[in-house]
């Protein structure tokens, strides 16, 4: 490498966006020493690859807020894996001829763990610097209320070693994880020693090693171990097929087929249609899709429903009514005031008939007939005319006495659901996609009675449950949440 390209293998976010004369310079200085510049992060990028810099956010002004530096990256605080360094880390590595560890020059977005570079370079002088560590240690113990749901990074990263475990059948060690995600979500506090970590319920030394590794790294070695197996990497390719589960796809591991062509070359007449229309859509339905896109089609199906009843009303669901730029798939919701089920299962079927019609509606996936009965909901992939790619598509009826329920049910995120359901069962209450219910004794512990309190207003369930409202764009708890599964979890629509 020349003494100069210091940085030839090294990608720089760069924050801010704006081109005065003095970032202009500073950029045309990273060059030169081989850096390749970028303004937004691909997800491929955006991870931590062990003590070795490939990729990082650099902040040019210093004067940035956090939530200013989010912004201009367009991430969110959860989802943000990258290191992110102040100027001075590269300045001084070219002074140096070399790349710089982070430790020192990091700008903490969230609460991090200090470590003795960090707290040697905060420190004023060597007289003062035990003082400068034990505050520090302090600080990490204290149990105040975080700026964001606590833990969020370690949640992340249990969350996909128990999906990958889930995947091959290991379901005790997938059930472990759980376990201890549910221990660790029940925490006020952020985690930041093991020993912190060793005393809650369900997490052992192992995990909570593992713990410690994450907070230290915001990485995690044995996940990158289980994601290169090449058995989940197959059975993860199967998976995205419409239709396929765990079951089907390590059967057809075990039978010898590695990819998509060996699928359509050797099972392909015995796939159920559900999963031909998986295979002949798998790109499409692999793509997320943009927020824009959304709107079109939000607007696309509203003026067709509102051509068989004016009356009719259609709202759009999931991640995009939180705000998403991105979602995984097209959830609507079909209702109309002082209206029957009866009567709105009438309207998804004249609205199915008239887009399918038109040509938006592809294939469906579950229909709205079925034996002569007519379905509340619908499962299809379509497509706006002049845009490239099919979309899954899903629609649900809902009664205008629901619709509260229904709202705060389907807009999400999974883990906001969670909690809301936790809440309710800890008042003695029970909460569903239909209504939000006080339950008592009926004499027999099997079928206990149900007694509707609220399911038309979705403020009104937040007051019963003595929570403070959120708007959806602040329902999105977690930050791991998974992203366009093809198949929804039982209780979805």
């Amino acid at each position: 490498m020349p003494q100069h390209q210091i940085f030839r293998d090294v990608t720089f976010y760069i924050v801010p966006k704006t081109n005065s004369k003095l970032l202009v310079h500073r950029k045309e200085i990273f060059k030169r020493h081989g850096a390749t510049l970028r303004y937004s992060i691909p997800l491929e990028s955006n991870r931590r690859n062990g003590t070795k810099i490939t990729n990082i956010v650099v902040v040019l002004d210093e004067k940035l807020k956090k939530e200013e530096i989010l912004r201009d990256l367009q991430m969110e605080l959860s989802t943000l894996l990258l290191p992110v360094v102040n100027s001075a880390w590269v300045s001084e590595g070219i002074e140096k001829n070399t790349i710089l560890p982070v430790d020192g020059y990091e700008i903490f977005l969230s609460p991090k763990i200090p470590n003795k570079r960090t707290l040697k370079r905060n420190a004023q002088d060597e007289n003062d610097q035990k003082k400068t560590k034990l505050e520090s240690q302090n600080k990490l113990e204290s149990q105040e209320k975080p700026e964001v749901p606590p833990n969020q990074r370690i949640l992340h990263f249990l969350k996909l070693m128990s999906d990958e475990y889930e995947k091959t059948n290991q379901t005790w060690k997938s059930q472990s994880y759980r376990k201890a995600i549910e221990s660790i979500k029940n925490t006020a506090f952020n985690i930041r020693t093991y020993e912190q970590a060793i005393k809650l319920p369900h997490v052992g030394k192992s995990l909570a090693s593992k713990i410690v590794e994450i907070l230290q790294t915001n990485s995690l070695k044995q996940l990158q171990t289980v994601q290169r197996d090449p058995k989940l990497i197959v059975l993860a390719i199967f998976e995205k097929i419409f239709g396929v589960g765990t079951h089907t796809a390590e059967k057809w591991y075990y039978e010898g087929l590695r990819t998509l062509e060996d699928v359509k070359a050797e099972k392909y007449m015995g796939l159920s249609d559900l999963q031909k229309y998986g295979l002949q859509y798998y790109d499409d339905w692999s793509q997320r899709i943009p927020r824009v896109e959304g709107e079109k089609h939000d607007q696309y199906v509203r003026m067709a429903c509102h051509k068989i009843d004016p009356q009719a009303e259609v709202h759009i669901m999931g991640s995009y009514r939180r705000g998403a730029a991105t979602m995984g798939d097209i959830d609507f919701i079909i209702t109309k005031k002082e209206t029957k089920i009866l009567e709105l299962k009438g309207i998804l079927r004249r609205l199915v008939a008239d887009l399918e019609k038109s040509g938006y509606i592809k294939c469906q996936l579950r229909g709205v007939e079925k034996r002569g009965e007519i379905k509340s909901k619908l499962f299809c992939g379509a497509q706006l005319a002049n845009y490239p790619f099919c979309r899954r598509v899903d629609f649900l009826v809902v009664p205008s006495d629901e619709i509260g329920a229904a709202f705060l049910y389907f807009t999400g995120n999974t883990t906001f659901n969670r909690h809301m359901r936790q809440r309710a069962i800890d008042m003695g209450l029970k909460l569903s996609n239909s209504g939000l219910y006080r339950v008592e004794d009926s004499g027999d512990p099997n079928t206990p009675r149900e007694v509707l309190l609220e399911s038309k207003d979705e403020r009104t369930i937040f007051k019963l449950l003595n929570m403070e409202w959120r708007d959806p764009v602040e329902r999105n708890f977690g930050g791991f949440e998974e992203e366009g599964k093809s198949v929804k979890a039982a209780g979805d629509f």
